[in-house]
């Protein structure tokens, strides 16, 4: 008895696992919408160490909003993992933690200088053809 045990739950671990990396190895793809604005995002999950980067900014009503993914809550969401599993085959409905923040939209000093240079380029660039 015991080995059928021990066998069913190495096999269910195996299913889980071969499951579990279809959702970690890869792209996923959000969709959100806020009022009449609507955001669509690529998260770009690491294949070695399953970490998600997640810097998606969207505009909305002049403020730039910034979307991190947290991650899966456990016990309620006290706290949260990066981990999901289920059985290969099967579905099962998960929740997703996120926080959006806000800041204002800000001229980055670089583009800034770019542009006043360019401006003077052709400034003197219009007073030489005369």
């Amino acid at each position: 008895m015991e080995m059928t045990d021990k066998t069913n739950n190495e096999e269910r671990r195996r299913r889980m696992r071969k499951s579990l990396k279809f959702l970690i190895f890869g792209l996923l793809t959000l969709g959100l919408v806020f009022g009449s604005t609507s955001f669509a995002g690529v998260i770009q999950i690491d294949e070695v160490s399953g970490a998600w980067q997640n810097a998606e900014v969207f505009i909305y009503d002049g403020s730039e909003y910034y979307f991190n993914l947290l991650g899966f809550p456990k016990d309620g969401g006290a706290t949260i993992s990066e981990e999901f599993y289920t059985y290969e085959d099967q579905s099962n409905l998960a929740t997703l933690y996120a926080k959006i923040t806000s800041g204002p939209i800000g001229t980055p000093e670089p583009t800034t200088m770019l542009l006043l240079g360019l401006g003077l380029i052709g400034l003197a660039g219009v007073r030489r053809k005369m």
